[in-house]
């Protein structure tokens, strides 16, 4: 038994097959999107061929997965990685192996690494061009077709490959559009949208990261993401929404020193 989807393609997609057991019965569970509606069309059930007599859909069960999905660059596409998947296969690895039921999500990659990412692409991309963005990247269909719980934002890099400045974030109370600090305020405050009720209520959290150190531009980075920090913050402390909002910094930047005499001083890892 197999089931496909058209989704407007010349050649309609299989997304999933099942076998029939002894009793004549096949479950099939497949991979999809939360719909209000399912529509599905028989044909030529039964004949030489067909041996199915009899079509029921039982229940349609929605997964409690959390859906995850990642916005970023090549650093995300894992451009320069061995296996092409760099962190995504990494952490969705981490996660599953430690009993996280998470789901990656998103138009690019490969299941089960998906998420929304593109080489090359500034913050600016993900937004639309009436906040100021390009759009080639905007987030709103991704966000209404995979309705992602969290999102994680790794995004910046290419920014400070073309001088963008890092701050202020804002200006007389305006985000900037000029600036990797104003870039990253309006692209949070654009998926909130999809928090707060605008656009859904099905985003929990926004996990945005610092950029990861770069060859040479070392004072670029770290001003980077001072103002990167500060938006965040501020967002967490509802100084910019007047409510406290589910945005959350993941450090990739910061170096750890071990203390040099550790165990000497009696300290026991744990």
């Amino acid at each position: 038994a197999k089931i496909y989807i058209n989704n407007d393609k010349e050649e309609p997609e299989l997304i999933a097959n099942g076998l029939f057991d002894l009793d004549g019965k096949a479950t099939i569970s497949f991979w999809g999107k939360r719909t209000n509606q399912v529509s599905i069309v028989l044909s030529n059930m039964y004949s030489q061929t067909s041996p199915i007599k009899s079509f029921t859909v039982k229940e349609i069960i929605e997964s409690d997965s959390k859906k995850i999905m990642l916005f970023g660059d090549s650093i995300t596409f894992g451009k320069f990685a061995d296996n092409e998947i760099g962190y995504r296969k990494k952490l969705y690895d981490d996660l599953t192996n430690n009993g996280h039921d998470v789901e990656f999500v998103g138009f690019n990659g490969d299941y089960p690494y998906r998420g929304h990412f593109k080489s090359g692409q500034r913050i600016l991309a993900f937004y639309p061009s009436e906040l100021g963005g390009s759009g080639t990247m905007n987030t709103a269909g991704s966000m209404d077709y995979w309705q992602p719980n969290i999102i994680g934002i790794h995004l910046g890099t290419n920014d400070i490959n073309n001088s963008i400045l890092a701050g202020p974030y804002e200006e007389d109370g305006e985000f900037t559009t000029h600036t990797i600090g104003g870039a990253t305020a309006i692209l949070v405050d654009y998926l909130l949208d999809w928090h707060n009720g605008t656009l859904g209520t099905h985003l929990e959290q926004i996990i945005v990261s610092l950029i990861i150190p770069a060859e040479k531009r070392d004072s670029m980075v770290y001003a980077a993401n001072k103002e990167i920090a500060k938006v965040v913050t501020n967002f967490s402390m509802g100084k910019i929404t007047g409510n406290p909002e589910p945005v959350v910094l993941c450090d990739h930047f910061t170096p750890f020193y071990e203390y040099p005499n550790f165990l000497e001083q009696e300290y026991k890892p744990l």
